[in-house]
């Protein structure tokens, strides 16, 4: 294999991004929200580091191999964290994302001669890689997104509901039994703990989602009772 095929895609970066961009701008449909350089986002780094897959001038020693890996995994998760932050972002469009990447890396690459079998699987390789990578992380910052979400939602939550509580205990303290004011006054008490519970069963999903335990409190009960 030579390292023609390295210097070929190193001089030509430019050119696969913005035939790149021109695709994905008329088959991914969240990409016409993004300006050109939040949509090419870390791919120009990783065209960067398939050059130097593609070499034959660096010595893959283990150390280097170990080197890319890292550095490959790095941009790949980069991307997927990224697109994990646009609202309009799907996985089936970030995993679509790179297959226009693969498909327009052998369009130009292959415009004078047919790549050699070694080369097409190097790329094929670092590709599916790096769509794994992205994928991965596009998953785990959007489970991020959510629990931070839902956290602090139900931390605001709490708050007017609190508020609510207390206002309700002080009225009920005003009527006497069997005011009618009295009644409306208990069942809106009620309501106000039956949403406190649905919050502390969000919170409780939330800190088992991230891999937390739960606080138990033990009591002896009436088994039929229950």
């Amino acid at each position: 294999m030579s390292n023609q095929t390295s210097k070929r895609l190193k001089q030509n970066i430019e050119r696969i991004m913005q035939r790149w961009e021109e695709r994905a701008r008329d088959e991914v449909g969240a990409s016409m929200h993004q300006d050109s350089l939040m949509l090419q986002n870390s791919l120009p780094e990783y065209l960067e580091q398939l050059v130097d897959e593609l070499s034959t001038k660096i010595e893959r020693t283990p150390a280097r191999i170990k080197t890319d890996k890292l550095e490959s995994t790095r941009i790949g998760k980069k991307h997927g964290h990224e697109r994990a932050g646009f609202a309009d972002y799907s996985m089936t469009q970030l995993i679509f994302e790179y297959h226009i990447l693969r498909q327009v890396i052998f369009e130009i690459l292959e415009e004078e001669a047919a790549l050699e079998v070694r080369e097409r699987d190097i790329i094929i390789d670092s590709i599916e890689q790096a769509v794994n990578d992205a994928a991965t992380q596009f998953s785990q910052t959007l489970r991020d997104i959510q629990e931070l979400f839902m956290v602090t939602l139900t931390h605001d939550l709490r708050g007017p509901l609190n508020v609510i509580k207390m206002g309700t205990h002080l009225t009920l303290r005003r009527f006497e039994q069997g005011d009618t004011h009295a009644s409306i006054a208990a069942k809106m008490l009620k309501a106000v703990e039956r949403l406190n519970s649905m919050i502390q069963n969000l919170l409780d999903a939330s800190r088992l989602r991230a891999g937390e335990s739960l606080k138990f409190e033990f009591e002896e009960c009436n088994l039929e009772d229950v």
